[in-house]
């Protein structure tokens, strides 16, 4: 589900991250964090030792390095949700007019990409007529088509709600819908994985919808199904 990935990138960092204003804004990185966890620590002059943190350049780097890659898509690759370690950054120069470092900085970015057949707790986000959408708290796109709902399953239009619909088992011929209420906790498997580059993206606005079942303007899309034991809702296993 989660892939250690190694990213190269020229990072910009602006006149304004030199100054000690915006220095004591940044937040500590977790390794400085982790570092003074456990028993308080303080310095010689007291206070926490957080608190009188002051960011080197290698901080700065990971806080820009972090704005720009944690919480987003990295094309053909996953959802990036943390940096994991700055391997190597080069020396440091200054381009333009506008006083900003550029610096080549080599790290290892944590990437959620679930894998095929995995199996997944998620929550109800939102229901169409095309199927329902999930959300787990990193990530709100994973979609189980209407073919991929427990079968029968019907959409009425006027709730906006999926239900199954089962016959009762006395032969009266007595019928019970049972929804999928949003929020509800569900356990879906990992059918696919869509993952688009930003040509897939461009494509995607340029037709103007394609006629699938994706979002198109979602650079990531995780397929899902209930289409096997155990899945589904989970209130309806209590």
């Amino acid at each position: 589900m989660f892939l250690l990935l190694r990213l190269r990138d020229t990072i910009e960092i602006e006149p304004a991250y030199f100054s000690p204003e915006k220095l004591q804004k940044l937040p500590p990185p977790l390794s400085v964090i982790s570092s003074q966890s456990g028993p308080e620590v303080t310095t010689s002059s007291g206070g926490d030792a957080l608190d009188r943190y002051t960011p080197s350049h290698e901080d700065v780097l990971w806080h820009r390095v972090s704005e720009r890659y944690v919480g987003k898509v990295i094309p053909s690759r996953g959802l990036c949700i943390a940096i994991a370690e700055l391997i190597h950054f080069s020396n440091s120069t200054i381009r333009g007019s506008d006083g900003s470092s550029w610096t080549s900085v080599t790290f290892d970015a944590v990437v959620l990409r679930p894998d095929v057949g995995e199996r997944l707790r998620a929550n109800i986000h939102r229901q169409t007529e095309k199927g329902i959408y999930l959300s787990v708290e990193l990530f709100h796109d994973i979609f189980v088509p209407a073919s991929h709902l427990v079968q029968p399953s019907i959409f009425d239009d006027n709730t906006g709600i999926w239900h199954l619909k089962i016959e009762d088992e006395d032969g009266s011929g007595a019928v019970t819908l049972n929804p999928y209420r949003k929020d509800d906790e569900v356990i879906v498997a990992v059918r696919d994985v869509v993952v688009r580059s930003s040509v897939d993206l461009l494509s995607a606005d340029e037709s103007n919808g394609g006629g699938n079942n994706l979002d198109d303007d979602s650079p990531m899309v995780v397929i899902g199904s209930f289409l096997d034991v155990g899945l589904g809702p989970c209130v309806w296993f209590e």
